[in-house]
């Protein structure tokens, strides 16, 4: 295989021209399987971000099916879960991330293999806050967040970190870790539940004007982010009535029976 051409298809990928990357890629000749596995998983890879995710499954499992029995199967196995993740199979990939990193810690932890390393990691704990398991989700991703990531990375990692921290009442932390995941400022449906969650914060606090400052940011993306109105309804009612302003208390009390 000409590694040149190869390390250009890597190089095209990681520059966002996927499509170019994916052509670079299907005109590599390998010399032997395990080359063959490499240039197929990577294939996979680029199919995946373009979105072609059953043609993606085609080509991870024909580099399976030549893949030496060396640790080249660890990525295939991490490949799996994140095409499991794209096909929104959050149980199945979080045991494919499990599995993968319980019989293999001790390959994982490798210098040679420390971005698949942190790719395991930030996918485990966001899949084990996600599926509402807040104690084993809260150390991994305490290190996932120290990880050099893309802000958008890290501004999810951050927020799935900041529920953490929310559920064992560590409400500091999780204000802390809730401000971090709106560095992005992106549309993403946890933008507008870190809102909601600073307000909840806020209020316990006693800081009433924050936190309608914060349920107020909610209003407009509910719907997008599958939060119910009279819940932040009823908390705008609560802050309201706290700072003494009884007229917009009950324009909220009465919006949230509606």
């Amino acid at each position: 295989m000409d590694l040149l051409r190869f390390k250009r298809a890597l190089s095209l990928r990681d520059s966002g021209k996927v499509a170019a990357a994916l052509q670079e890629f299907r005109s590599l000749e390998p010399s032997d399987g395990e080359e063959e596995a490499n240039i197929l998983s990577n294939e996979a890879e680029c199919l995946r971000q373009m979105g072609q995710v059953e043609k993606a499954w085609g080509c991870l499992r024909e580099s399976r099916r030549v893949a030496p029995q060396n640790e080249i199967l660890l990525y295939l196995d991490y490949q799996e879960a994140m095409l499991l993740w794209e096909e929104k199979r959050f149980r199945a990939s979080l045991e494919r991330l499990q599995t993968l990193w319980e019989q293999n810690r001790a390959a994982l932890e490798k210098t040679d293999h420390r971005p698949l390393y942190e790719g395991v990691q930030i996918r485990r704990g966001l899949l084990l806050a996600e599926q509402g398991r807040f104690v084993e989700a809260r150390p991994v991703l305490e290190e996932a967040i120290s990880f050099p990531l893309p802000i958008a990375i890290k501004c999810e990692v951050a927020y799935s970190l900041a529920v953490c921290y929310s559920k064992a009442a560590m409400f500091d932390r999780a204000e802390e870790m809730f401000l971090a995941s709106l560095e992005c400022a992106g549309d993403e449906p946890y933008v507008t539940l870190a809102h909601y969650d600073l307000g909840v914060i806020y209020f316990l606090k006693g800081a009433h004007a924050k936190a309608i400052h914060e349920f107020e940011q909610c209003v407009p993306h509910m719907a997008e982010a599958d939060l119910r109105p009279d819940f932040v309804h009823r908390w705008l009612a609560k802050a309201w009535r706290a700072l003494g302003d009884d007229d917009k208390a009950k324009h909220f009390e009465k919006l949230a029976k509606s």
